[in-house]
This record gives C-alpha cells, sequence and structure tokens, in this order.
C-alpha cells in the first residue's frame, strides 16, 4: 500500500462532518477517507482499531465464512500525516439498475443505504447518500441475472448472523453502523456492506446500558426488517437469536429484540 503521500485523489463519493471520502486516480479498488477537522484523528485510529478488533474475532467464525451476501466493509490502513488523518477502504460500487453490462459497472454515484425495515422510500441525503427501501432493493436484485445471487429474505436471515456475530462473538455493540447495498470491484454480484463504526463501543458486560446501545444498532436507522414484516423479522430475529444462543447470551439477544421498535 502506498504512503498517504502518493494518493493521487480522484472524484469526492461521500461527504459528511468527519471528512470526504475521494476515489483514486491510480487505484479503482479503492477509495481514501480524508480528514476535514483537526481533532478526527484520534476517532479515526479508535474507529480502525475498533473494526481490525471486531473482524478478526469473525472473520475465522463458520457462520461468518458461510455468509454470500453480507460482509463487514475492508479497511486496508490507518495513516496521519501533521493533522490530516487517512483511512483506506475498500470501494464499494453502486450496481447500475438494469444494466448488464461490465463496461458500465463502475460508476461515480451516491452510495445505496439499504433500508430492510421500510416498505417503500427512495431519498438522497446530501454527504450520506441515497437511502431506499424494499421496493427498491427488490427492484435491484432482480434487474440484472448477474444481481440474482440473492433476494431479501436471504440478506435478512444473513443480516441476522452478522449482528449477532458482531453483538455476541466481536462484542461490539455496532452502536450507528451503517447498511450499504453494492458491489466489490471484481465482483459483479450484490452484497450488503456493513460499515461505519465509529461511535461503536467495545462490550465489556451486557448491562443495562450497552443493551440500549445494542438495541440502538437496530432501530436508529431502518436498516433490518420491521416487526410490521413478520417473515422478515423472524428470519432476521431467528439467526440473531441462534448466534447469541450458541455464545451463552440468548437473554440478551431476546430482550435486545424484545426492545427492538
Amino acid at each position: 500500500m502506498q504512503s498517504s503521500l502518493d494518493f493521487k485523489l480522484g472524484n469526492i463519493v461521500g461527504r459528511g462532518g468527519y471528512g470526504i471520502v475521494y476515489t483514486l486516480l491510480n487505484r479503482s479498488d479503492i477509495v481514501v477517507k480524508v480528514s476535514s477537522q483537526t481533532n478526527s484523528c484520534r476517532q479515526w485510529s479508535n474507529e480502525y482499531e475498533k473494526i481490525v478488533a471486531a473482524f478478526t474475532s469473525m472473520k475465522a467464525h463458520p457462520l461468518y465464512q458461510s455468509l454470500t451476501t453480507v460482509k463487514m466493509i475492508d479497511v486496508k490502513m490507518f495513516t496521519q500525516k501533521d493533522r490530516t488523518c487517512f483511512m483506506v477502504m475498500e470501494r464499494v460500487f453502486r450496481p447500475v439498475y438494469g444494466d448488464c453490462n461490465p463496461k458500465t459497472f463502475n460508476k461515480d454515484s451516491p452510495t445505496l443505504q439499504a433500508q430492510f425495515g421500510v416498505e417503500d422510500s427512495d431519498l438522497i441525503h446530501k454527504g450520506r447518500g441515497q437511502f431506499i427501501g424494499l421496493r427498491q432493493i427488490k427492484g435491484y436484485l432482480e434487474s440484472c441475472p448477474m444481481y440474482q445471487n440473492a433476494t431479501v429474505e436471504t440478506i435478512c436471515h444473513e443480516l441476522g448472523i452478522f449482528i449477532g456475530l458482531l453483538h455476541f462473538i466481536s462484542k461490539n455493540d455496532g452502536y450507528d453502523i451503517e447498511v450499504f447495498l453494492g458491489r466489490e470491484y471484481v465482483e459483479p454480484r450484490l452484497k450488503v456492506f456493513i460499515a461505519d463504526f465509529d461511535l461503536s463501543e467495545p462490550i465489556t458486560q451486557y448491562d443495562k446500558a450497552t443493551i440500549s446501545r445494542m438495541t440502538f444498532c437496530l432501530d436508529a436507522v431502518p436498516y433490518f426488517p420491521s416487526k410490521d414484516n413478520p417473515d422478515l423479522f423472524n428470519r432476521f430475529a431467528n439467526a440473531y437469536r441462534s448466534v447469541a444462543k450458541s455464545a451463552g447470551f440468548l437473554r440478551v439477544a431476546d430482550i435486545v429484540l424484545e426492545n427492538y421498535d
């Protein structure tokens, strides 16, 4: 990996209070997040360490290895120069709706934040991307034969496994994480990517405050299936509970799901 001094910044693909996400002119498979505030570096360093810790404890687990449609975004490195910090991560490409031509796959456009808890949503929030609901997600999955590696039912089941692994194996509360629908650089199939761990915290004990944060992970934004859709919710909840049971925390999982609105 090149040092921060060698970064040849391209187009802006994300923006927020934390900084700006750029493509790289000399690498198509990664992006770099560049801080816009002098106090960001310590926070970003902590986020990088939390991501590495969570992924390290999760990646060898057979259930994580079995996932085909859900993954943690791959963060490559963190570096700092003077008061500017850089976080390098894999680039998630937005799928091109209804277009199966590989030459047009890799386009710069707003990221897709996938909300499995609402039926119909299509809103662009400046700096955060485009938020879509179940109907729109299904539209993407059905728009191209190469995208039909998954159904919303499969994804919701695997989301339950992933969050269970995060909460009970990696022991990270997942506070304020985000869920994206997209593609990897060399992989035409659609996947769901879990990202943004800056506000998450390691779990030392499953007390009332921690359980509240774990619940917030699920219902702050309707990324996960709603109880108003019993089929998808039960797929998610049963998978989540199965991971918790295997780790000896079934009662904690039940409390989280009971409090989940």
